[in-house]
C-alpha cells in the first residue's frame, strides 16, 4: 500500500501557463531554466519525494540557470498545488493565496524572492519549510516556483515607436515538493458536490461536477456521467480522473451535444470509484422553453444534430394527441351549433335546408 501511495506521489516539474500542461525538468529551449540541485536529489531531479515530522524543518535546493545571452530576472516563491480541469498536475500562480502546504515556507516578509542572472549564468537557490507541530497522516504537496515576466519592448522605426509584446508574456515553472507523514495510515475519501451546466454557441451543453478529495492522499478517481429522461439512459461518459490532490476539489467537465426537451426534467447520475470507496450523486437538470430552441438550432446549424432531435418522448406524445382531440372536438361543438342555429332559422320560416 505504501509503495502505491508513493508511486502517486512521484510527480514531474512543471511548465505552466494558463492551459499549459507538465513538462521535464530542464527546459532546454527556454532562456530561463529551474530544476532540483542533483547533489540533494540523486537521480529524482526533477522533484522531491521525502519522509518528513510533525515540526521538522529542511531547506530544498535548486538551480536556475541563463541559457540566453541577455540579463534576466525572475520572481521565486512557494504555493499550493491544484487540481486542474478533470483533475491532472497544476499550482495556484503568483497572487493566488496558499492555504496547504505552499504556506510552509519560512522567508521573511511576503515569501517572494527576485533573482538577476546573467547572461549564461547558472545560479543555486533554495526554500526551507517548517512543517507544522500537529498534522495528519497523508501528503502534503508544496510547489516552488519560478515565475518570469516578459515585459514589453519598445521598437523605434525612424520618427515611429510602436511596442512588442511577446505572445507569451508570463513563464512559471514550478517543482512539486512532496513531504509525506505515515500516508499508509491516511484516510481516503472522495465527496461529490455540485453541479453547474453551461450552453455553448454551438448548441454543445456543458456540466461541470465538483469533486473534492477530503482525505490525505491523492486519488485517481474513475466512474461514470449519465443522463436520464425518466427511465430511459440517453447519454453515458465514462471518465478516469487525473491528480486530485489532497484537501483540494477538481471539476469534472463533460460535454454533451443533445436536444433536450422542454417537457420533462432529467436526472443527472454521476458516479466515482476509487481502490477504496464507491459513491454516486443524482442531480436533476431542466432546460427552459428558450434554451431549448437555442440548443436545437445552434446544433442544427453547427451540423452536430442528431436524430434524436426529432424523436418525441411518450409525454410529448401524449401531448400532441390531447391538442390534436381537443382541437377536433371544438371543430365539432361549432359545426354543430351552426347546424342547430341554421335549422332553427329554417323552421321559424316554414322549410328545412341543410
Amino acid at each position: 500500500m505504501r509503495k502505491l501511495i508513493m508511486g502517486l506521489a512521484v510527480v514531474s516539474t512543471v511548465f505552466f501557463d494558463k492551459g499549459a500542461s507538465y513538462a521535464n525538468a530542464l527546459q532546454e529551449n527556454e532562456s530561463v531554466s529551474f530544476y532540483v540541485s542533483q547533489a540533494h536529489a540523486g537521480e529524482k531531479a526533477s522533484f522531491y519525494a521525502v519522509d518528513v515530522e510533525p515540526g521538522s524543518v529542511r531547506e530544498y535546493a535548486f538551480f536556475l540557470e541563463n541559457s540566453s545571452s541577455t540579463p534576466k530576472k525572475v520572481q521565486l516563491f512557494l504555493t499550493d498545488v491544484q487540481p486542474a480541469i478533470n483533475g491532472g498536475k497544476s499550482f495556484l500562480t503568483k497572487g493566488e493565496k496558499s492555504v496547504r502546504a505552499g504556506s510552509w515556507g519560512v522567508e521573511d516578509g511576503d515569501g517572494i524572492k527576485s533573482v538577476e542572472l546573467k547572461a549564461h549564468e547558472r545560479k543555486p537557490v533554495s526554500f526551507k519549510l517548517k512543517v507544522p507541530d500537529r498534522i495528519e497522516p497523508g501528503q502534503y504537496i508544496a510547489v516552488a516556483v519560478s515565475h518570469e515576466s516578459k515585459a514589453a519592448v519598445e521598437e523605434i522605426s525612424g520618427d515611429k515607436k510602436s511596442v512588442a509584446f511577446s505572445i507569451n508574456p508570463e513563464k512559471n515553472i514550478g517543482i512539486q515538493i512532496v513531504m509525506n507523514y505515515q500516508p499508509e495510515k491516511a484516510v481516503r475519501d472522495i465527496a461529490i458536490d455540485d453541479m453547474e451546466s453551461e450552453i455553448l454557441p454551438d448548441g454543445t451543453t456543458e456540466f461541470f461536477i465538483g469533486l473534492s478529495n477530503k482525505g490525505g492522499v491523492l486519488e485517481k478517481p474513475e466512474g461514470k456521467f449519465e443522463i436520464w429522461r425518466g427511465d430511459q439512459k440517453i447519454h453515458e461518459i465514462k471518465y478516469q480522473a487525473d491528480s486530485i490532490y489532497a484537501k483540494t476539489q477538481a471539476r469534472m467537465k463533460f460535454s454533451v451535444k443533445e436536444a433536450f426537451s422542454v417537457s420533462e426534467p432529467y436526472r443527472i447520475l454521476f458516479t466515482s470509484i476509487t481502490e477504496t470507496d464507491q459513491d454516486s450523486k443524482e442531480f436533476s437538470f431542466a432546460v427552459g422553453k428558450e434554451q431549448s430552441k437555442v440548443i436545437s438550432s445552434n446544433l442544427i446549424a453547427s451540423g452536430n444534430a442528431k436524430l434524436s432531435i426529432t424523436k418525441a418522448s411518450v409525454y410529448d406524445k401524449i401531448l400532441y394527441v390531447g391538442i390534436g382531440a381537443g382541437v377536433l372536438i371544438l371543430i365539432n361543438i361549432m359545426f354543430f351549433i351552426i347546424y342547430k342555429k341554421r335549422r332553427k332559422n329554417n323552421q321559424s320560416s316554414g322549410s328545412v335546408q341543410i
